[in-house]
């Protein structure tokens, strides 16, 4: 038998072993750092990575802190808003409700105003009748008018007496005393006077010896209302 290509003991050749490759050494990492700072880098990290999480954390407090003031905001002036449009409701409610109260006291005042300005006489033509229809030799001292507006009054006690719109107090003196039958006589030629007295007559000097001083009262009739104010109505 001859030998194979293996040397003796069935070793490969020497050449064979020549072509093998070489092995590469394993590095081996050795930590000369120690033991203390090694726990130090540790703690550092575990620091840093705290406080990464705390500003993470502090920053999306203060983004939702910013968005909820930002709705807190617009809800706030939604919220105006709508009670401007309440109260402008409201007010526009206040004033249509006051306009039947308006309307009632304008009517009320106009009533007034109409009764008021219905009564009106023109005292100084009605004066100026009123001394041109006294008999001659009168001699007056006064005159005065009273208008009651609004309301008749009545002239007198006496029954049946007539309605008024107010009265007329006259006093003089006559040189007679048939003078003062004569007053009477002619303010009830007046068609603007009515229930006329007399309501006292007595013996003086204001007109001379002899003469009587009297007083006279009358009331005014509602002919003597000028009812230029009224509709269609002109002066008297």
């Amino acid at each position: 038998m001859q030998p194979g290509p293996e040397g003796e003991g069935g070793l490969p050749p020497a050449d064979s072993q020549a072509a093998l490759p070489p092995t590469q050494p394993t590095p081996v990492r050795v930590d000369l750092l120690p033991q203390s700072y090694r726990d130090k880098l540790v703690l550092a990290r575990a620091q840093r990575r705290a406080i990464l999480i705390l500003l993470v954390a502090l920053l999306v407090v203060a983004v939702g802190y910013v968005l909820g003031m930002l709705r807190v905001g617009a809800a706030t002036e939604s919220r105006n808003e709508a009670q401007l449009q309440q109260a402008q409701a409201q007010s526009a409610v206040n004033k249509l409700s006051e306009v039947p109260k308006t309307q009632a006291q304008v009517a009320e005042l106009k009533k007034g105003l109409e009764s008021v300005l219905g009564n009106e006489v023109l005292f100084s033509a009605l004066t100026a009748e009123t001394l041109a229809a006294l008999p001659p030799g009168t001699v007056t001292n006064s005159v005065s008018w009273t208008l009651s507006p609004g309301a008749a009054a009545t002239a007198g006690t006496q029954a049946g007496a007539t309605k008024t719109v107010g009265d007329m107090q006259l006093s003089g003196c006559t040189p007679a005393f048939v003078g003062t039958a004569g007053v009477v006589e002619g303010l009830k030629k007046v068609p603007k006077l009515t229930e006329v007295w007399v309501n006292s007559a007595s013996r003086g000097t204001s007109c001379g010896e002899g003469s009587y001083d009297f007083e006279s009262s009358a009331g005014i009739a509602p002919t003597a209302a000028s009812g230029r104010y009224s509709t269609g109505g002109g002066a008297k």
